[in-house]
């Protein structure tokens, strides 16, 4: 056969295309979700863990592996986090957390490693900060805000308010010059007084917020946030002032702060990748060495009658989940969801296709696409921002640029 019949052959026979991945590839890894335990000392309202009464801890020979099969999986660049979450992080004892360290050392040569706690500052004590101090660590606090919000729904198990141990946690890091940020939780009772709110992070010096909205997840099947109009104008009036205030100096608001590195970049259009559609930069190891990737609130979820875990670390490599019938099912639903989110939304590039945990809670598929969840924390949030900035909106008859529909929203609020 001659090289032009060759060719002719090759034209008129078309390989047939396969289903084109996102614009990214495997890893690189950036966050090491490590649950040391599902336990919880608090009891909150909305919080999505079903195993947090359970008393498992993980063995240091667990964490161990974990973090050997992350150097020795090509996942690691120059640097990763592991997030020490699940349930409260600090009723594992101190000394765990040492021999963690001391193994992090040991394996990870050469690499930038540091420990995110996120806490709810109620163990909080000289002793911690003196370990906090000792490693390379982040640390956050969990409080909604003044006591009447903060005590609606973060309580012990006996329905009593945790305001009070919190702040003694937060004063204990504050004596000891440990830096931290803090997660609110944005609730319907959050937003009828929000102002208060900010007012408690600006007087007691919590100056970098974060703010989720509450949301479907897991064992938390319901949220106070609705498609009301009153709370909807709450949620706009809200995220305003939170730009007000950011844009003064008073707080550093990781919402404003995101968004306005994200349009830094408008010269040079990019995509706000999130880590959750891309396997493997964030990698979620439970206490007993079962691991998943993409959404960490999806670990060890049921799914379909079996729980979301791709592997377990004393069996498996990471990347051995390519082999795992549910790891390619998942991660085509995935896939389906970020194509139906490219298509037919005009926030796309600041989201990239949202998580695919709020998509499964609140859709009961990984492939669909709008969700309350983004609804609030991005198209809402986004269009009060750009007109904050004085940017030319993305959606021009967004409801929340609408005079009149913002005036009933408004006169409906009063009635709240």
């Amino acid at each position: 056969m001659t090289q032009v019949a060759s060719e002719q052959q090759t034209t008129s026979a078309p390989k047939p295309k396969k289903k084109r991945l996102p614009p990214h590839s495997v890893g690189p890894l950036n966050l090491l979700v490590l649950q040391p335990t599902p336990f919880c000392n608090l009891d909150c309202a909305y919080c999505y863990l079903p195993g947090r009464t359970k008393k498992d801890r993980m063995p240091i020979e667990t964490a161990e592996k974990s973090i050997v099969r992350a150097m020795e999986s090509g996942l690691v660049a120059k640097k990763f986090s592991i997030v020490w979450h699940a349930g409260e992080p600090l009723v594992m004892e101190k000394d765990w957390y040492r021999e963690a360290d001391k193994l992090v050392q040991k394996h990870c040569k050469g690499v930038e490693v540091t420990h995110n706690f996120q806490t709810n500052a109620v163990l909080v004590t000289d002793s911690w900060c003196d370990l906090f101090k000792s490693m390379n660590t982040r640390m956050g606090v969990s409080i909604d805000g003044p006591q009447h919000i903060h005590d609606a729904y973060r309580k012990t198990r006996a329905g009593k308010g945790t305001h009070k141990s919190v702040m003694k946690g937060v004063e204990c890091l504050h004596k000891n010059d440990i830096p931290f940020h803090v997660i609110a939780v944005v609730t319907k009772d959050f937003l009828q007084d929000y102002e208060a709110a900010l007012d408690f992070f600006e007087d007691v010096g919590m100056t970098s917020v974060g703010f989720n909205v509450e949301e479907f997840e897991g064992n938390h099947e319901d949220t106070s946030l609705d498609h009301n109009a009153g709370t909807r104008h709450l949620f706009r009036e809200f995220t305003r002032e939170c730009y007000k205030r950011h844009s003064a100096g008073r707080l550093n608001i990781r919402e404003v702060r995101e968004y306005e590195k994200f349009i830094q970049h408008a010269d040079k259009p990019r995509l706000m990748k999130t880590q959750q559609t891309v396997p493997f930069r964030i990698i979620t190891v439970g206490h007993d060495g079962d691991f998943s990737s993409f959404s960490p609130e999806l670990h060890a979820m049921e799914m379909n009658g079996e729980p979301f875990v791709f592997g377990n670390v004393h069996d498996n490599a990471y990347l051995d989940a390519f082999a795992n019938p549910m790891f390619a099912r998942y991660m085509n639903e995935i896939i389906e969801g970020y194509s139906a989110c490219k298509k037919s939304c005009a926030f796309f590039d600041v989201c990239a296709g949202g998580s695919p945990g709020n998509k499964q809670f609140e859709l009961g598929t990984m492939a669909g696409t709008e969700t309350l969840f983004c609804d609030y924390r991005v198209k809402e949030t986004v269009t009060i921002l750009r007109d904050e900035m004085g940017l030319d909106p993305i959606v021009d008859d967004h409801p929340a640029l609408m005079p009149q529909a913002s005036a009933a929203a408004a006169e409906f609020s009063k009635t709240r």
